[in-house]
């Protein structure tokens, strides 16, 4: 019977593609040249390896296959949501990661799919993986266009602030017959603009990490805090610079103790300015704006540049290791397996049959109170039916 039933069994075969994704959106060796220029932290916001065994096992995802080969035909099934089923219990996904251990990176997606018919389990296959390519280029493009409105926006900005504080500084020059700033002020308004462009960059980064997570997730909420610290160093100095042009001596005893005041204190680094602090002090916020632009422009302008070429460059980044197989040998059944087990069961149905049947027997003889309790069952349950 076992053996029968082996020979009837529907015949089924497996076909397997297993393939790694790489992040390769980075540009080619431009876009890593840029990179090497800019400290600023960048996420691509590409579609990573664990997301992409997400996909494959979506709904939409399903729906794509059940439509492409008709499987609702194929399976005998109307209902949508028992072809889904049917469809994940012939699909296999597995994830090989890193060292093999659950938590580590995926390295590799083997996907297997078991059908009747072998050339199907093998378009089946193709189909997932060609459907899975373009899913997630839709998406790495998608994700890769609004970040580039992201900085577009800001870049924009600043080339307009820029060209707006080069104006203002020079008209401010040629009024003032300045033309060169002192080196202690370069200094100052550099490490202003420095940190001026840091907190841009963090902005951009939130506004980012904002299109993409929820307001109050772990990565905005340490960019805001980082952003704060950062501001608030940027105020200290603002403020600082503010007294050093604007002739403000102090007060208090400090204003005539023999350290002096703070206008004699930096006389010698800037004595023409100091003779007229209104002037000095517009000129040092000019001076400063431009500067802090110019570093804006620094740090924006070359992450707009990759962007614009991650856009161009938008892909999946999956790489096939192994091409789906055309199988030539079914995957089930078992026939031996099927056979072994018919057969332990035949023994098992022999030794419960003798056994049985010698409690019978004995019974009978003896009046056994254990066979009489099973002949009242017996009596019990033929009344009931």
């Amino acid at each position: 019977m076992a053996l029968g039933a082996s020979l009837i069994w529907p015949k089924t075969y497996k076909s397997t593609v297993r393939f790694a994704q790489y992040d390769s959106g980075g540009g080619g060796m431009a876009g890593s040249l840029i990179s090497s220029l800019v400290q600023m932290p960048f996420s691509s916001g590409r579609v990573s390896a664990e997301q992409s065994t997400i996909i494959l096992r979506s709904r939409t995802m399903q729906d794509s296959v059940i439509d492409r080969f008709d499987l609702a035909e194929v399976y005998g099934i109307s209902v949508r949501e028992y072809v889904r089923e049917e469809l994940a219990n012939n699909t296999i996904i597995e994830e090989a990661r890193e060292g093999g251990i659950g938590f580590s990176p995926i390295v590799s997606v083997s996907l297997s799919v078991t059908d009747r018919s072998p050339e199907r389990a093998k378009e089946i296959a193709e189909f997932y993986v060609s459907q899975l390519d373009s899913m997630m280029t839709g998406i790495n493009r998608k994700n890769a266009e609004t970040t580039l409105r992201t900085y577009e926006r800001r870049y924009l900005q600043n080339v307009q602030e820029l060209e707006e504080a080069e104006q203002a500084l020079t008209a401010f020059q040629e009024e003032a017959g300045i033309l060169e700033p002192e080196s202690q002020l370069r200094a100052m308004m550099s490490t202003i603009g420095e940190l001026r462009a840091q907190m841009v960059g963090l902005d951009v980064q939130i506004n980012i990490a904002k299109a993409t997570l929820r307001d109050s997730a772990p990565q905005v909420l340490e960019l805001e805090k980082q952003r704060a610290e950062v501001e608030k160093v940027y105020n200290d100095l603002i403020r600082d610079s503010e007294r050093e042009f604007s002739g403000d001596e102090g007060t208090g005893s400090d204003a005539g103790s023999g350290t002096g005041s703070r206008a004699e204190m930096s006389g010698d680094l800037f004595p023409p300015m100091m003779k007229m602090p209104k002037m000095g002090l517009e000129y040092a916020r000019l001076f400063r704006e431009r500067t802090i632009q110019e570093k804006i422009y620094e740090l924006i302008y070359p992450q707009y540049e990759q962007q614009k070429m991650l856009l161009e460059d938008t892909n999946s980044g999956i790489r096939l290791i192994d091409e789906a197989n055309l199988p030539t040998y079914k995957h089930k059944p078992k026939r031996a397996l099927i056979v072994i087990a018919g057969f332990l069961f035949s023994i098992f149905v022999a030794f419960f049959s003798i056994t049985f049947s010698e409690f019978v027997k004995r019974g009978q003889a003896s009046g056994d109170e254990n066979y009489m309790k099973y002949l009242k069952l017996k009596e019990q349950f033929g009344n009931r039916s």
